[in-house]
């Protein structure tokens, strides 16, 4: 008999609909980021679908926190100037005794960047 799963997907949202556009339609994302960025994107975005919860993403692409004016947010490298950078779609966000976010409870997601946030 074959186990069926009750493992879900990530929910992925976009915090507007240019980088809706860039996550949907390779073609736009060519254009916008360059090809090899684009690469990654598409690569990024498998791991964050097959993943149930942020916590389940393996640190590859230098999968890091970021701090300052960004702080709760994780970010994704793209290339040297360029990120992929989620925050909790959750409303409200599930926290830890510390108050940090929970990044185990996470099963929302919202791409608030694709680009240099620096800029």
């Amino acid at each position: 008999m074959l186990e069926t799963s009750t493992r879900s997907a990530m929910q992925i949202l976009s915090a507007n609909s240019d980088i809706a556009e860039i996550c949907e339609d390779n073609a736009v994302a060519k254009r916008k980021i360059g090809q090899a960025c684009s690469k990654k994107l598409q690569r990024y975005l498998s791991m964050l679908q097959a993943a149930e919860k942020v916590s389940d993403i393996p640190p590859l692409g230098g999968l890091h926190d970021l701090v300052g004016n960004r702080a709760g947010q994780k970010a994704f490298w793209l290339d040297e100037k360029m990120r992929l950078v989620f925050a909790s779609g959750h409303k409200p966000e599930p926290r830890k005794a510390d108050g940090g976010i929970d990044w185990t409870a996470v099963t929302i997601i919202s791409i608030e960047v694709i680009g240099n946030y620096h800029d």
